[in-house]
């Protein structure tokens, strides 16, 4: 797919701002990012692509950043269970595409506005460790949502945010969980979609020195800011975005 100079630009502002935004809070790229791109005329499996893309340059710096918190043996586990559930969310997303474009943006708008308001409404109490079927359904939903719509992290947000973990383990984990499952899906959506995916991934990553800029700032805001501000700011805006796709359609 052929990028003008102008969209060369756009995507570098959305991803830009979409890794400051996961660097602040630990989450969020594909949740900012995503629904931007397909309200701009991007397929998803492309704009999931892009995402990608840039996502695995973010979270490689962000968990060198954070590499001496990262419990391997745990992460490595539980990125398992992910990739095997997100090869259904793939197939799905097969199926999603085939319906209209409009369709397409309203389901993005939708999903985001569920997996923000979970994560708003969902406040597990912390503690140092989870029942086994906790960490089953977290990972397997966070692989599903990848598959699906490449938004796999408020399902691993709130497993974190079930923790008692300290602000560095919190983003370890998110981080080292991209780090490991985002190159994997990459991979399968290119064997369902084509290497127009691979092509994809490599213009977001050409992204990097935007996407760093935007990790810089976004762990500098962190380190002055309130956390809980930060949050509930985000949160607005991605409503924001969930409710343009949603409700586009029948104001345009």
């Amino acid at each position: 797919m052929a990028h003008d100079a102008l969209e060369i630009v756009v995507l570098g502002c959305v991803l830009g701002l979409g890794a400051l935004l996961q660097s602040a809070v630990g989450f969020g790229m594909a949740l900012f990012a995503i629904p931007l791109l397909v309200m701009a005329g991007r397929p998803l499996p492309i704009a999931v692509a892009l995402t990608l893309g840039a996502a695995v340059v973010q979270t490689t710096y962000g968990s060198y950043v954070v590499r001496d918190r990262i419990r391997w043996p745990r992460a490595v586990s539980f990125a398992a269970i992910q990739c095997v559930t997100l090869v259904p969310g793939v197939a799905c997303m097969g199926l999603l595409v085939e319906r209209d474009t409009t369709a397409i943006k309203q389901a993005v708008g939708v999903a985001v506005l569920l997996v923000v308001t979970v994560q708003i409404v969902v406040r597990p109490a912390p503690r140092e460790r989870l029942a086994i079927g906790w960490t089953l359904a977290a990972a397997s939903a966070a692989g599903f949502l990848s598959g699906l719509v490449g938004m796999g992290g408020p399902p691993l947000v709130l497993y974190a945010l079930a923790h008692s973990w300290s602000r560095d383990t919190f983003r370890a984990f998110l981080w080292s969980q991209f780090l490991i499952v985002l190159p994997i899906l990459g991979g399968v959506l290119a064997v369902r979609f084509g290497a127009q995916i691979l092509a994809s991934m490599a213009l977001g990553a050409a992204m990097a020195p935007i996407v760093w800029a935007g990790s810089r700032l976004g762990l500098a805001a962190t380190a002055h800011w309130d956390r809980r501000r930060l949050q509930i700011a985000a949160s607005i805006m991605l409503y924001a975005i969930a409710l343009a796709a949603v409700i586009g359609p029948y104001v345009g």
